[in-house]
């Protein structure tokens, strides 16, 4: 009991924290040209390349796949990224601001979209996003790492190879996809991951519920799940506050939640 009321104060304290964080960096948002008109670049065209690098601060990351590389973005006229192509690598850069002082500019919400030819397969792809959400669609590259301090993350239909996330403030979302050797990790936020097709993989979250639908056989994993203050249920069957189950699987899958519940299920 005692354990138990030690966390909810820890996660109130942590959830607190955050929150005078975020209202610090970016509670400041107002509508303006503080940084400029709008710029727009529309599905401009770009040399091929195998590794994406991107480094930004106020800007929605969209990756798409398409008939050619291409870049489009949409942004403040002092916050415009600036993005070349080098060595086969693509990389994103945009100014970093201290104090963030808006993000939009009337309704229009500053963002960037690459475009991948769909029958391309990336070597590696790293994000390193401020504010903003990141989004992939049909991305398949062999390694993938995203860090997003305020902003969701939302995967769909895509191939990653090791891979590597991490959301401060912010949700995870993937669904349709297939991930090997992941490594996930949401500090204050939900992460939901739906008919994925995993092998290692491990999960942490701080503050917030985990629930995976995994298209795959129960027997084919070794379960490792610990809830400190939550529930945990496998196929619908509430169980303990931890659960270690399977020595002879295939792949090992292991949850760690200090605040919520954790929901596996498996479809197959």
């Amino acid at each position: 009991m005692k354990r138990a009321v030690y966390l909810s104060i820890l996660g109130v304290v942590t959830a607190v924290c955050i929150v005078i964080g975020i209202a610090g960096r970016v509670g400041r948002f107002a509508f303006g040209n503080h940084y400029g008109d709008l710029v727009t670049l529309d599905n401009e065209k770009l040399d091929a390349f195998d590794k994406m690098d991107f480094d930004t601060s106020v800007l929605d990351v969209n990756i798409v796949n398409g008939t050619k590389y291409a870049i489009s973005y949409q942004a403040q006229e002092k916050l415009v990224p600036k993005y070349y192509v080098e060595d086969g690598t693509l990389h994103i850069e945009q100014e970093n601001i201290r104090n963030v002082d808006k993000m939009w500019n009337g309704n229009a919400k500053m963002h960037i979209e690459i475009t991948v030819p769909k029958e391309a397969y990336l070597e590696e792809v790293e994000i390193q996003a401020n504010v903003g959400d990141v989004k992939l669609d049909g991305t398949k590259t062999k390694q993938f790492t995203c860090e997003a301090q305020v902003g969701d993350v939302d995967i769909k239909n895509a191939e990653l190879g090791e891979t590597d996330i991490r959301a401060d403030v912010g949700d995870i979302d993937i669904r349709n996809s297939v991930l090997q050797d992941a490594y996930l990790d949401a500090s204050v936020g939900d992460i939901e991951m739906r008919e994925v097709t995993l092998q290692d993989t491990e999960i942490s979250a701080d503050v917030g519920d985990v629930q995976i639908d995994v298209a795959g056989n129960k027997a084919d994993y070794n379960l490792d799940l610990e809830a400190d203050l939550g529930d945990i249920r496998v196929d619908g069957k509430r169980s303990r506050s931890h659960i270690e189950e399977g020595e002879n699987g295939l792949y090992d899958l292991t949850v760690c939640g200090d605040i919520g519940s954790i929901e596996v299920n498996f479809t197959k």
